[in-house]
């Protein structure tokens, strides 16, 4: 184990582990976590979606609540619309997610997130396994 936490969201594991003695986090979408300043509207959105990651497996409500903070403070930024999504897809409600999961995948587009070519690459996963999952029949949905 390292010296910090992580929460790691690969290859389509929607189950976070978090490791370490509770220090800094660091997670995949992220990286470190550094102080932001509560004056500045685009940080204080970005603590927001990393303390909404922070609850997603244990607090879904909260997080959710973190994400969708997040959003109204700063809508342009793709992180928290991507926490929305995975929460709606753990709890099977493939339609919210897939409409969380494009306007995530709308937004990493953007010039300004050119260096999060991986989470596009995640969201593009998952925006699959939505539409296979919405394709189904309802009772095989799982």
């Amino acid at each position: 184990m390292d010296s910090h936490n992580s929460i790691n969201v690969n290859g389509g594991n929607l189950n976070g582990v978090v490791q370490g003695n509770y220090g800094n986090v660091t997670n995949n979408f992220f990286g470190e976590r550094k102080s932001f300043s509560e004056k500045d509207p685009i940080a204080k959105a970005k603590r927001l979606s990393n303390e909404g990651f922070d609850f997603i497996d244990n607090n879904k409500s909260k997080a959710l609540e973190c994400f969708h903070e997040a959003t109204s403070i700063y809508e342009k930024l793709p992180d928290p619309h991507f926490g929305i999504a995975l929460i709606h897809f753990q709890v099977k409600e493939y339609r919210l997610a897939l409409a969380s999961f494009l306007i995530a995948k709308k937004l990493y587009e953007d010039p300004e997130f050119a260096k999060f070519s991986e989470e596009r690459k995640t969201v593009d996963k998952f925006i699959t396994r939505t539409q296979g999952r919405l394709s189904r029949p309802t009772f095989l949905r799982w």
